[in-house]
């Protein structure tokens, strides 16, 4: 006979209860997203060590980075000015001596890093959004010039000094 203390249900319904079969399935998958949860987070603190620490480690910070760009109250615009100044300079004087395209990299390196302060400091803005766009507009324009063009000019020189 059986025990009636024994018996947890007081009504006298059975419980369902699991056996080693639902045991070892439910263990299973508690490991299975156990371990995909463990692995997305490996994946995603190798990605961001990745984005974070090769940078700073392979390359140089260019000159012009925040710490030697001092800005004060109300420079925004001036200094919003002085990039569109130097950018349009420097395209000038890159079609008027007619440089070769090599020497467009640490001059756009140095801008970037201005470019990037004086986001930095002044925040998203319509002004910001136009520099950026003029920058990368006159990089393709200079580099197409010193192919196409440049190449024209280089031979008439080279058609004149005969």
């Amino acid at each position: 006979m059986d025990d009636p203390s024994l018996d947890p249900a007081d009504d006298g319904a059975a419980e369902p209860t699991q056996g080693p079969r639902g045991a070892r399935r439910a263990g299973r998958l508690g490991r299975r997203v156990a371990l995909s949860f463990w692995a997305l987070a490996m994946a995603f603190m190798v990605v961001v060590g990745f984005m974070t620490i090769v940078p700073r480690v392979f390359f140089e910070e260019p000159e012009g980075t925040d710490e030697q760009m001092s800005f004060a109250e109300g420079d925004c615009s001036e200094t919003a000015e002085t990039l569109t100044s130097m950018l349009l300079e420097r395209g000038g004087e890159h079609v008027a001596e007619v440089r070769p395209a090599g020497t467009l990299g640490p001059f756009f390196r140095r801008w970037d890093a201005r470019y990037a302060a004086y986001q930095r400091h002044c925040g998203e803005s319509a002004t910001g959004t136009e520099l950026g766009r003029l920058r990368y507009r006159l990089e393709l324009t200079l580099r197409r010039f010193d192919r196409e063009e440049g190449a024209i000019v280089r031979r008439l020189d080279e058609l004149g000094s005969d």
